[in-house]
């Protein structure tokens, strides 16, 4: 019995010696795959995904308001409600992202964070402002938005689920607009 619990326990040791030698050589793989990339190829990526703000010459203009309508945010079980006056527009949406809608315009932070809390904290982390939130498109039931993001001169434009885009607004105290076609198309009077 004696005999065979020390070749059992041999055997582990040995299978998890193994396991540590095969991580330890993929983590050097890895390590050196990544040492051969040049930092213009890391640029490149960069550049892919940002726009200086100096170079804004564009008909399009990501930054401009005009004909967007900024919007207010309330809730109703699963409803986001966006209202501006007299008129209101409903977005429906799932339990789990009105909760966090919630939270953000509570500014509170559950026992454990949310993904929208995580995400904030990341962009805070690197000193990524949040400029606007846009919700630009209706589709069915299927509302997208844009996110400006701010990174020392560079701006990022990310499409965005309309829910997510208000959550992160909320957390970050960032005013939403909607187009001003769709909210007014699609809105009800309240008055």
């Amino acid at each position: 019995m004696k005999k065979t619990r020390n070749i059992l326990i041999k055997s582990l040791v040995g299978i998890l010696v193994i396991i540590i030698l095969i991580n330890a050589y993929f983590m050097f793989s890895n390590f050196k795959i990544l040492n051969q990339l040049k930092l213009d190829t890391l640029n490149v990526i960069e550049d892919y995904f940002s726009i200086p703000v100096l170079e804004l010459n564009l008909t399009y203009d990501p930054l401009s308001l005009k004909g967007f309508t900024e919007v207010f945010v309330g809730l109703k079980d699963n409803a986001i409600i966006l209202n501006n006056n007299c008129t209101a527009m409903i977005i429906t949406t799932n339990e789990y992202q009105a909760y966090s809608i919630e939270q953000g315009l509570k500014s509170k932070v559950d026992i454990r964070p949310t993904t929208h809390d995580i995400m904030v904290s990341v962009l805070k982390g690197y000193n990524i402002s949040l400029l606007q939130t846009k919700i630009v498109e209706n589709q069915g039931m299927h509302y997208f938005a844009r996110t400006i993001y701010r990174h020392e001169n560079k701006i990022l434009n990310v499409d965005t689920k309309a829910s997510d885009a208000i959550a992160i607004a909320a957390r970050m105290n960032v005013p939403i607009f909607v187009k001003s076609n769709l909210f007014y198309s699609l809105g009800k009077n309240v008055c």
